[in-house]
């Protein structure tokens, strides 16, 4: 049920990275929604579900993306398989919880990606991407995580209600 709403969530946002906030760097760096769908997703949903998000957010920015076809695709669901370790029962409501994760996941699907790309084939230099790219991107999507889990969060209990105990 939730893919039926999160599959053309995912590909609006992939859309959306790709012809506009591409074009908006701040300091070459950029937000990554369906990074950050991913990982809100599974902090709040069952693991399986959350794989199911993580498959199809990285299927379609492959799609749209230069790099190598599954690149993404690897990257959203390792990051997406560590945020859903907790299947929504740690520290749900914190705030801290999708910070540290929106700054942990995002090193760790740069990472993946950027070794992906060296093992084929494109020319990578680490130190740079890191300094101008990644980290740049971290903070852009920490400040973006707060609302986005805000959403996606109402989303999964619209999706998702709490059983109802008589």
């Amino acid at each position: 049920m939730s893919l039926i709403v999160g599959i053309p969530l995912l590909a609006f946002e992939a859309v959306f990275e790709s012809a506009v906030l591409v074009r908006l760097p701040v300091y070459g760096g950029t937000l990554n929604l369906v990074l950050l769908t991913v990982l809100c997703w599974n902090l709040l949903a069952e693991r399986s579900d959350g794989l199911g998000w993580a498959f199809a957010g990285g299927l379609f920015a492959d799609v749209l993306s230069g790099g190598p076809m599954g690149a993404s695709i690897i990257g959203l669901l390792a990051v997406g398989y560590v945020a859903g370790l907790t299947e929504g029962r740690l520290w749900r409501t914190h705030f801290l919880l999708p910070l540290a994760s929106a700054l942990l996941g995002t090193i760790a699907f740069h990472l993946i990606y950027l070794m992906i790309l060296a093992l084929t084939g494109y020319p990578v230099n680490l130190a740079d991407q890191l300094a101008y790219i990644t980290f740049p991107s971290v903070f852009l999507n920490m400040l973006g995580v707060l609302p986005l889990y805000w959403l996606i969060r109402r989303l999964h209990d619209w999706l998702r209600p709490a059983p109802v105990a008589i």
